[in-house]
């Protein structure tokens, strides 16, 4: 028997472990379908600390599928991407040997493979949106020009005053 893993010589399960494995398939189950921890517990006759535990450790398990399949996505996409790159370097060659310059079709292509590429991978979303700062400089910039009028005509007030 390996402990380390809760299983028997031939590989398979351990029935104790076996045992926990579904329960915590029946707590994941029904908990998805709305019932509350002391129900559940009631219903597959264990102790709510117990149905706390399995659900934790449920969710731990779902967490790591769904991060998971996310990178598995993400990696088709960029794979997609990266053929498609490739094909777009091959016909700019072409196209130069082709003609003596290239189409600019293939460079297009290549950018916009770029931009997706660096989406899926998140490189944009720590760098600042220069529309957005250039609009909020514009609004501080006006705010600022209130201010000043509003102070050189109190200033013109006190001294007429």
């Amino acid at each position: 028997m390996n402990s380390k893993n809760g299983t028997v010589g031939n590989g398979r399960m351990r029935p104790d472990r076996l045992a926990r494995e579904r329960r915590r398939t029946k707590v994941g189950r029904l908990y998805t379908e709305g019932w509350n921890q002391t129900e559940i517990a009631c219903k597959l006759g264990v102790a709510q600390s117990t149905v706390s535990e399995d659900l934790k450790l449920v969710r731990k398990r779902w967490l790591e599928l769904q991060v998971s399949d996310l990178e598995e996505a993400r990696a088709e996409e960029l794979e997609k991407i990266r053929l498609v790159v490739r094909n777009a370097w091959e016909g700019w060659e072409q196209s130069k040997r082709k003609n003596g310059y290239g189409n600019p079709r293939y460079l297009n292509l290549l950018l916009s493979c770029i931009d997706k590429e660096c989406k899926i991978l998140g490189l944009y979303e720590h760098t600042p949106d220069y529309e957005k700062v250039e609009k909020e400089n514009e609004i501080s910039m006006e705010v600022a020009y209130e201010v000043a009028k509003r102070l050189e005509a109190e200033r013109e007030e006190i001294e007429y005053s």
